[in-house]
């Protein structure tokens, strides 16, 4: 079964989203592009969609991928999973994998006694008493959360260990620091997923400032460990952030989505060339939306009035006037871009709101 919603931005500037199926595929028994392709495109025809889908957000699945390319339409892969994607891979890095086996070890010793658990909870001296959180493979958040919990009842779960006669041994003090120094890697990511994981706000405008935050924290941290499972985990971020990430900063709907969040504008980029050639884009999108209006025949004629063909004969006009919309197109995103950046907490909807008559080329292309 495969579940389609829809993300969308009402008359009023209003975020909403619709569930629009359920429904198993047209071939439940195959996976293949072709088969996701025409079950999604049967879907979109129905509710009468189709040709007014910006993009399809997927996993990172080739099948997805292809499944775009037949339907013509373009994919923009969920950033959430490739966030999870890229933690999987840090997470196997030969330093590490004997640490977190571990800890994995220890959690299934207390997680498979209900009498073990109720002891961990009562050596603790704090008010809040803690269980120890399992990892889930699928879900690289719950290693992290694993890893904080233990940093957090550390004290209480080595008294316990060091009573007990079963396998694994407590923590070392080395092994701790080292735990700490990861946890500290990590918290950056959880972060980002909790930043981008969100159906309440706007996320797509996030997402490329979003990989430029985590590039300015991974060389923070970078420079503050120490330990070398920690470091090795630094080298494969700056290796593989770029390797996942930097193409969401040259696609068309993420850049001009960043431009358009009045707290990033131009501000949002890691490359200023990514800031001006999205500049650009949404300058010649302003342009041709312009001209698709001043295009359209007049709706209040008649439909039965016969429609005489005009042979302009200053034909030089039409430079001038689409130089003149040129210029003022310019002029307006100019206007924008110079203006002050709105506050990180500030509704960039009620931002276009406010300015919806002020703006009102760029409001047209919402």
């Amino acid at each position: 079964m495969r579940r389609i919603s829809l993300h969308f931005i009402n008359e009023c500037y209003g975020l909403k989203s619709a569930v629009l199926s359920t429904h198993k595929l047209v071939d439940a028994t195959n996976h293949c592009a072709s088969n996701i392709a025409n079950s999604l495109s049967a879907v979109l025809n129905e509710c009468n969609l189709f040709n007014k889908v910006v993009t399809i957000v997927t996993d990172n699945d080739a099948s997805m991928k292809e499944k775009c390319e037949l339907m013509k339409m373009k994919h923009l892969p969920c950033v959430s999973h490739t966030f999870n994607l890229l933690v999987q891979d840090l997470l196997k890095i030969d330093s590490i994998v004997p640490l977190l086996a571990k800890c994995k070890r220890i959690v299934s010793l207390f997680k498979s006694s209900s009498i073990a658990t109720k002891k961990l909870k009562n050596a603790q001296t704090s008010k809040s008493r803690y269980g120890l959180i399992q990892e889930v493979p699928t879900r690289w958040n719950s290693a992290y959360y694993m890893i904080q919990r233990i940093i957090l009842v550390n004290d209480s779960l080595s008294a316990l260990l060091l009573n007990s006669t079963k396998d694994p041994r407590p923590l070392s003090a080395d092994e701790m620091f080292v735990l700490v120094e990861i946890c500290q890697v990590l918290a950056q990511f959880h972060e980002a997923t909790v930043q981008i994981s969100t159906n309440k706000t706007l996320s797509i405008s996030v997402i490329i400032p979003l990989i430029y935050e985590l590039h300015q924290k991974s060389c923070k941290v970078y420079s503050q460990v120490i330990s070398h499972p920690a470091l090795d985990i630094c080298e494969a971020v700056k290796k593989r952030l770029p390797e996942r990430f930097s193409h969401y900063e040259t696609r068309t709907v993420t850049r001009i989505a960043t431009l358009l969040d009045p707290r990033f504008k131009k501000d949002g980029f890691l490359f200023t060339s990514n800031s001006e050639k999205a500049a650009k884009a949404l300058q010649l999108e302003l342009f041709s939306s312009l001209s698709r209006v001043l295009s359209t025949p007049d709706i209040s004629t008649p439909p039965n009035t016969p429609q005489e063909k005009r042979n302009s004969f200053f034909t030089f006009l039409e430079t001038k006037i689409s130089n003149k919309v040129h210029s003022n197109i310019r002029m307006l995103l100019r206007t924008y871009f110079e203006g002050p950046n709105e506050p990180e907490d500030k509704d960039p909807l009620a931002y276009w709101m406010a300015n919806s008559e002020s703006l009102k080329p760029i409001t047209k292309l919402f």
